[in-house]
């Protein structure tokens, strides 16, 4: 039972608050009360800093899928998108000298907290998605950056649509 509240701890900590599942050392512990009856338990959660590894990386590629663009509002993945991003995973090496990063990105319209959010949910999507098509993917980082690194004008429609993206970097470590 801690074990998963620990979990719910850091999944908040994650999907509302911007960090990364490998920014934790997550624990739970639970025990029965001494000398209580089997309803009293202590449980300890217990989310701590992981410690910082630095790595050497001797080279990044920075891959932005002109057809990974989200509908204004979404998070989903159109079935356009698919063959796209099918196509890229299948470019990403398989190797554990590779790490990736996923960072979403949305357009003006909204609130900041509200864009804020759904840019992390869009990076979320696609990093699953990643998950799923290619198991063992090292993704470090998934990251939002809401309306903040706008690649176009958000004057126009087209500028607003070239912003709703995810962008993808994978790095690659060097053998230290």
């Amino acid at each position: 039972m801690a074990q998963d509240r620990a979990q719910a701890v850091a999944s908040f900590l994650v999907y509302k608050k911007g960090f990364s599942f490998d920014d934790f050392i997550i624990k739970g512990v639970g025990k029965l009360s001494p000398n209580a009856d089997s309803s009293e338990r202590v449980e300890l959660v217990n989310c701590q800093p992981a410690q910082e590894i630095t790595v050497s990386v001797t080279r990044t590629d920075t891959l932005l899928v002109p057809d990974l663009l989200f509908q204004v509002n979404s998070h989903q993945l159109e079935p356009q998108m698919l063959q796209s991003l099918d196509s890229l995973v299948g470019k990403i090496p398989g190797s554990d000298r590779i790490s990736l990063t996923v960072t979403g990105h949305t357009d003006n319209t909204g609130t900041n907290i509200y864009n804020q959010e759904l840019s992390m949910k869009r990076a979320f999507t696609v990093a699953d998605y990643i998950r799923e098509k290619k198991p063992g993917s090292n993704i470090t980082a998934v990251n939002g950056m809401g309306e903040s690194m706008p690649v176009s004008d958000n004057k126009t429609a087209a500028g607003r649509r070239k912003n709703r993206r995810v962008e993808i970097v994978i790095y690659y470590l060097s053998e230290e």
